[in-house]
């Protein structure tokens, strides 16, 4: 080709073991990066600016899918929708004269092997694509150890106090992470207490003697839970610059 042009990129829309979406309607939307069309179980990219080749114009639209499925994670279900690269299609905006005695293909596609999931549980329509969620490297740090918890990899406890030293050294300290966050700084504190203080043999972080262990109870194990997906949501909607409302107690599950 002599002017090749990505007219569009092409992905399998995927789910996690357990989930589908059943026959759900076109989704069709238009921003920054382009036009996309979501149907049949896959979502096809028009990009808006010009790319020569498959791997710049994936560089710039995959961050976005990243934060799209990140964003649904943390919200609705985890691993509820994944975007796996299918093939792309070139055009050449400068073809040879006709009769050129040159072989070149107007349409490349490359095809990935893709694996679906066993369908359990159905969804009728795809989730929409966020609004203010920015999947930052650092925001896909803590969420990865989100994940590993929900996967049972990881007790909640490590992972809940992780995400809390990750969130204050970042920026510079508890009280500075509350702001950061505008989240109410009682609820950081009570995610340290539960996350250092709490759980049995297999999951708790400290120990002085064996009497002391103590299982985070069932209203604590979903606050906890809880809070932590918020506040790592929270994380992304900072990173793509959204104005936060203050987060409160209140806002959470009752602890007793």
């Amino acid at each position: 080709m002599r002017d090749p042009h990505v007219k569009s990129l092409t992905y399998v829309i995927e789910s996690a073991a357990g989930s589908s979406f059943d026959n759900p309607p076109a989704l069709l939307f238009t921003n920054e990066l382009g036009d996309f069309h979501m149907e049949n179980g896959r979502v096809t990219v028009i990009p808006t600016g010009h790319f020569a080749n498959e791997e710049s114009a994936r560089r710039l639209i995959e961050p976005f899918f990243t934060s799209w499925e990140l964003s649904v994670d943390l919200t609705r279900q985890p691993r509820l929708i994944r975007f796996k690269f299918e093939r792309v299609e070139l055009i050449d905006r400068d073809p040879p004269p006709r009769g050129t005695n040159l072989i070149a293909a107007l349409t490349e596609q490359i095809n990935v092997t893709t694996h679906q999931a066993t369908i359990h549980l159905a969804y009728p329509t795809y989730p929409h694509p966020p609004a203010n969620f920015s999947a930052t490297t650092e925001v896909q740090i803590i969420a990865r150890r989100w994940l590993q918890f929900r996967d049972g990899r990881e007790p909640l406890p490590s992972m809940a106090y992780f995400v809390l030293n990750f969130l204050e050294s970042k920026a510079g300290g508890r009280q500075k992470a509350a702001k950061m966050l505008r989240v109410e700084y009682a609820i950081l504190d009570k995610i340290g207490e539960l996350s250092s203080t709490k759980g049995g043999e297999m999951d708790a972080r400290k120990v002085k003697t064996v009497s002391q262990f103590q299982e985070l109870k069932p209203a604590e194990q979903t606050w906890l839970e809880t809070a932590i997906r918020r506040i790592i949501h929270r994380f992304g909607e900072r990173a793509a610059g959204t104005q936060l409302e203050q987060m409160v107690m209140s806002d959470l599950p009752e602890l007793s």
